[in-house]
């Protein structure tokens, strides 16, 4: 009965050294692919950050560049309010005078124009450029709204 029991040790043993070798494979793929995909999701991560860095600093650059922009508006239309005042002086003046002096008034008031009319032309073009970078200015705050939520990121609102 010793020689029985000694045959029947063997399989037990023999299937549990069986079970665990694919069980340890099992476990040992399910590890890996775990790292590997916290691997993929941290480069990613590290990418998508490394963007938002990059669009953040830009969008603080052309922020500036708009802020210029509008303060350079304002310069100009501050600069047309102006040569329109002069514009009423001189139309004002302009009855009042004769001769040499209403040529001088009316060259005056013919620079004042062209003047004028500069102003308003350097105006649209700089408005025309103030839209698009202000267009592009919202772009651009979605996108780093949308990559501060993909990373939750909390924002300081650049």
């Amino acid at each position: 009965m010793a020689a029985e029991v000694v045959e029947l040790v063997p399989f037990p043993a023999k299937r549990a050294r069986s079970r665990i070798g694919p069980l340890l494979a099992a476990l040992a793929i399910i590890v890996a692919a775990n790292v590997g995909i916290r691997m993929w999701r941290y480069l990613d991560q590290r990418e998508q950050r490394q963007e938002y860095a990059r669009l953040s600093e830009e969008f603080r650059l052309q922020q500036a560049r708009v802020s210029g922009m509008e303060q350079q508006l304002l310069e100009l239309e501050t600069e047309m309010e102006g040569t329109r005042r002069l514009l009423e002086s001189l139309d004002a003046e302009i009855p009042g005078k004769t001769g040499n002096e209403r040529a001088q008034v009316l060259s005056r008031r013919s620079s004042a124009v062209k003047s004028h009319n500069l102003r308003i032309d350097d105006y649209r073009k700089l408005y025309r450029i103030y839209e698009n970078e202000s267009a592009s200015l919202k772009s651009r705050r979605e996108s780093l709204d949308n990559l501060a939520d993909n990373l939750d990121i909390k924002e300081e609102s650049p």
